[in-house]
């Protein structure tokens, strides 16, 4: 029997038409966290199977990613959005962020001083 010693420490989905992604949040054996964000769709070319795409995304690379992500819609707002239904508020996402971020470099800050095992790793999979 396989021993599963990763562990989800949160979990969220969000469903999008026939689409689901799953954001996950979990520790890996050696008390490293990391990110997992899953998409799952119905296939309908492949007869209806579900098909699963995974990103999985490490601690080091949490900053790089979320500037990344942020920049994309930017652009896409700046593009102009089809619908209002569509529309993004990209101040309030980056405050919130910027907020999420404040809180996790204090976790990071007090998980180094009692552990230092080094970053938390985040890796994304398609």
């Amino acid at each position: 029997m396989k021993d599963k010693s990763n562990f989800a420490l949160y979990s969220r989905c969000v469903k999008a038409g026939k689409r689901f992604y799953y954001i996950d949040a979990k520790r890996d054996s050696k008390g490293n966290d990391y990110m997992v964000i899953t998409e799952s769709n119905n296939a309908v070319e492949d007869g209806g199977a579900m098909v699963r795409h995974k990103i999985f995304l490490y601690r080091e690379d949490f900053a790089k990613f979320t500037e990344a992500f942020l920049d994309v819609l930017k652009s896409l707002e700046q593009e102009g959005c089809p619908s209002e239904e569509q529309a993004i508020n990209i101040f309030d996402m980056e405050r919130k962020l910027t907020d999420i971020e404040a809180e996790m470099v204090n976790r990071v800050g007090d998980d180094v001083e009692a552990e230092s095992d080094g970053p938390l790793k985040i890796d994304f999979e398609f």
